[in-house]
């Protein structure tokens, strides 16, 4: 069995391979101290799995900007 299989089977919610592509900003004290680009590899309720191609601080705040493929309100 595979590593990334068994930390699957320990997760508490259901997670659904949706393959997106992100912005990110890394953010420490209120400051932006990274930002690019990658894409999502799986999400649920419980949290998002995403790669880029720069390392991310372990334990870092980040936001997530998603393109998502429907509108909600009209926009």
């Amino acid at each position: 069995m595979r590593i990334d299989q068994i930390q699957r089977e320990r997760r508490e919610r259901s997670r659904f391979g949706i393959k997106r592509q992100l912005r990110y900003k890394s953010v420490e004290n209120r400051r932006v101290v990274a930002a690019g680009t990658g894409y999502t590899i799986d999400m649920g309720s419980g949290g998002v799995a995403f790669s880029t191609d720069n390392e991310l601080r372990p334990g870092a705040s980040v936001e997530l900007s998603i393109s998502w493929p429907a509108l909600l309100n009209q926009t």
